[in-house]
């Protein structure tokens, strides 16, 4: 058994962490298996290698094919404040 220590001291973004967890040889199959699992609605993984300002790594995005329920129309109420 291997052991990953994390030293989250200001947070961390779920999608670069499971793209560093995919990067460090976590299956893909078995990642899309678990979260089937989840009943979260339709949604598309896109995992791919990317490169940005010579750093490397494996990209992870979620992308929702349910339709977003708009914004509010009167956004500027401010809760019944001026």
């Amino acid at each position: 058994m291997k052991t990953l220590y994390l030293d989250l001291f200001s947070g961390i973004s779920g999608d670069m962490f499971l793209g560093a967890m995919l990067d460090l040889g976590l299956d893909k199959s078995y990642l899309r298996e678990q979260l089937a699992l989840l009943d979260v609605g339709d949604y598309e993984l896109r995992i791919h290698r990317s490169s940005r300002s010579s750093v490397e790594g494996v990209k992870f995005d979620v992308l929702l094919n349910a339709p977003q329920n708009p914004p509010d129309q009167n956004v500027s109420s401010h809760g019944g404040h001026s």
